[in-house]
């Protein structure tokens, strides 16, 4: 009899192939007849199948080595700044041969996680090591995406291949730019392009820039991405019975939605012996959203190769050469491997004798590929592999063509979009886009986002919210369109906003914090007018925004807090926003460097405003903060940052000082004026996933006439522990001037 957790997996297949089924789409002549808008496109794209299966039936072996680095950024909220929790690399040695399978010798393996554990460790999970850059009958356009087959596979919700037969019925072609490249042989080769449009948005459908040598109709370059993000929970409810049905309740919140967008897909390859294009360099870059999480990642694979269709021998993987011997020594592979997969957690289960090598057979691609990978037993060893640069926090940008993937990304533009198609609209709410949130002018604010994708880029949405304190209606519609890197925005809107500079009060943290203490570090006002806004995900990036709109006052309605219920005191007062019609532009740069947390690490950021009506002024600052290891446990921060303006600030644009973004220990708004500047300190001793902390902080602002003096700036001082590089952190701080009161806060996205 079949145990439970069989059936239950059999039960899961069928819905997933049913999943996918309902999203098949048949070709029809119609379809075939619309699918390429020129002669040109249609001899590229149905010459590259041939082409592919040329190439298939001659490549008989190639020796090369793999490298591989994955790394996985977390922020919280949508303003908080990213930082890298997890780098992994490997390198191996690959030897493959037709009719014998694939030797994988692992030589180099290291990881680092930068927010938990110090230093560099040897990576455990090197059993299951990508490392194949090429099979015949295996994907090489998509292989970095998981698939694994020229027509896919049944594993997941993969990209559908635009170099497939039957591609027709979900995409259209037409042919781009063309170039001349110089062979190895001195001769001019020809490139041509082929722009992929899926006829709708799908997240298993992309857009695309292919180039294909004309020659040989052989693809030679890619640059992709799907053409809207995957909805994680809405697939696995499709397709796994009950898939959630442990979750807790109260976790739901923190973990839902989840989402899974990735931005651009690159592959490059090269001529090999005048006639094999093989994989030199794949990436793939985007991020993910678990709830008010968000993890940015990049997986970048470069290959080099010995030789292509060599004469080296490689012995049987299974030890005999016979179809029969082979097809047994995959089953019982096979078996094996999934016994062992159930007991065993990788190499700290295996017995290894140092300098014995650890040997493991297995199978892919459904087991068309039998695998031999070999491990040295002197694990430490491999983290200091000559196929490694000296840092895992290097750039790597020769090895992984950084330059080259960026110029190749460019083509990922605006006008490379979907068909017109709009989908059925989705409704947001509670931590999801940020629809929930507590501070003292609204209390608890709850609202509703609907958002529809349109097609062509575009995505619209409208949402309403009202707080229960004061009962004060906000209103936003936008229209947007953005190509997975760069988002333009134009929309209508009233709404509460903030007027600090720094920091998110409106985000998830700050309205916990709110809760819990009644330490709201917002100042508020209400606006309502239209803007058109660009914003990046990225760190370094320009981000701007033009907008007209009615300025008024927003009154603190409430002093509810955990705190306050136990007799302490209430919110303090909001500021008092001067009514203003503006017409004006804003714009942010942020630029970061270093991801070693040892070495120096910078931020820079530059802000500058202006606007004309009721009032007319101009204010720039510029911030910046540098973190470094001191020795081998401790570290230190510096921040430096100084703002000033011209004309006449109204009350809710000028600078604010104190909080925990500014001058911990005073309370937020100590200080205010058209000028200002401030300076932080602060030395932490690192263990694993905490730092303890001791800080200073001095500031001033007022007037920019008495900027030269700064009379009397605020300060304070205190300890705290900063969690995860500062993702979450809590400080206890004691004003020093003029306030000498004890403050405890709890709040996300420190700078350190």
């Amino acid at each position: 009899m079949r145990d439970s957790s069989t059936a239950r997996v059999d039960e899961d297949s069928v819905r997933l192939a049913r999943w996918k089924e309902a999203r098949r789409i048949p070709l029809t002549p119609k379809l075939e007849a619309s699918a390429y808008r020129d002669a040109s496109a249609r001899e590229l794209v149905l010459g590259a199948r041939r082409a592919r299966l040329e190439q298939d039936s001659t490549l008989l072996s190639y020796d090369e080595v793999s490298h591989e680095r994955l790394s996985i950024g977390l922020a919280i909220g949508n303003a908080g700044p990213e930082k890298l929790f997890m780098r992994s690399e490997t390198a191996a040695r690959v030897r493959w041969r037709r009719g014998r399978g694939a030797v994988v010798d692992v030589v180099g393996a290291r990881s680092a996680l930068p927010m938990t554990t110090p230093g560099v460790h040897v990576m455990t999970d090197m059993l299951h090591i990508e490392a194949i850059p090429y099979y015949p009958g295996r994907e090489s356009l998509l292989h970095i995406t998981g698939v694994n087959s020229v027509g896919g596979s049944n594993s997941g919700p993969e990209l559908i291949n635009p170099l497939a037969a039957g591609a027709e019925a979900y995409y259209r072609f037409q042919s781009g730019d063309s170039v001349s490249f110089l062979l190895p042989d001195g001769t001019r080769g020809r490139l041509r392009e082929v722009k992929v449009e899926a006829r709708q948005p799908r997240s298993d459908l992309m857009v695309g820039s292919l180039w294909f040598e004309t020659k040989s109709h052989r693809l030679v370059r890619a640059v992709y991405r799907p053409t809207i993000p995957l909805n994680i929970v809405e697939f696995v409810e499709a397709t796994e019975k009950d898939a959630f049905e442990d979750v807790p309740k109260f976790v739901k919140p923190l973990i839902f939605p989840m989402s899974l967008e990735v931005t651009a897909l690159t592959v490059e390859y090269e001529l090999h012996e005048q006639r094999w294009w093989l994989p030199r360099l794949e990436t793939v870059a985007g991020r993910m959203r678990i709830g008010f999480m968000r993890a940015p990642f990049t997986r970048e694979e470069s290959y080099r190769y010995a030789s292509v269709n060599g004469t080296d021998s490689l012995p049987p993987i299974f030890g005999s050469t016979s179809d029969s011997a082979m097809h047994a020594g995959r089953e019982r592979v096979r078996a094996e491997h999934e016994r062992r997969s159930r007991k065993e957690g990788e190499l700290g289960m295996l017995d290894c004798t140092p300098g014995d090598t650890i040997s493991r057979h297995s199978v892919r691609y459904g087991g068309a590929l039998p695998i031999l990978v070999r491990i040295p037993c002197d694990t430490a060893s491999l983290v200091h592999s000559k196929e490694f640069s000296p840092s895992i926090y290097d750039a790597g940008d020769e090895l992984f063509g950084t330059k080259e993937r960026k110029e190749l990304e460019k083509s990922l533009d605006l006008g490379l979009q979907p068909a017109w198609d709009p989908q059925r609209p989705t409704i947001h709410y509670g931590v999801d886009r940020g629809m929930l949130r507590y501070n003292r002018v609204e209390a608890l604010s709850a609202g509703v986002l609907v958002e529809s994708t349109l097609g062509k880029g575009y995505t619209a949405n409208a949402s309403a919210r009202i707080g229960l304190a004061d009962w004060q209606p906000n209103i936003e519609a936008h229209v947007l369109r953005g190509n997975g890197d760069r988002t333009y925005s134009l929309g209508a809107y009233r709404r509460l906003n903030s007027a600090n500079d720094r920091g998110d009060p409106l985000s998830i943290g700050s309205s916990i914090s709110s809760l819990l203490w009644s330490h709201d570090q917002g100042f508020y006002f209400r606006s309502a007018g239209a803007e058109l806004t660009s914003a990046t995900p990225r760190s370094n990036a320009l981000t701007w925004r033009l907008f007209a709109e009615r300025q008024d006052d927003a009154e603190k309605h409430t002093n509810l807090s955990l705190w306050h219920l136990l007799g302490g005191a209430g919110f303090i007062p909001n500021i008092r926003a001067q009514s203003a019609s503006e017409l004006g532009a804003s714009a942010q740069y942020r630029l970061s460097s270093g991801l070693d947390p040892k070495e120096l690490r910078t931020v820079i950021e530059l802000r500058g405003e202006g606007a004309t009506g009721t009032f007319d002024y101009a204010r720039a600052s510029a911030e910046a903060t540098a973190t470094r290891g001191l020795g081998s446990r401790l570290d230190g921060a510096l921040t430096a940052s100084v703002g000033s303006s011209v004309g006449s600030l109204p009350v809710q644009r000028l600078w604010f000082l104190g909080g925990v973004a500014t001058v911990r220990g005073q309370e937020p708004g100590t200080q205010a004026g058209d000028a200002y500047w401030l300076g932080r300190v602060e030395l932490g001793r690192t263990f694993t996933g905490v730092r303890p902390t001791i800080f200073y902080d001095i500031g001033w602002a007022g007037a920019r006439a008495d900027f030269a003096r700064s009379v009397q700036p605020i300060s304070g001082a205190g300890i705290g522990v900063a969690a995860f590089d500062g993702l979450v952190r809590f400080d206890v701080a004691h004003g020093m001037n003029p306030s000498h009161a004890l403050r405890a806060d709890l709040y996300t996205s420190a700078r350190f």
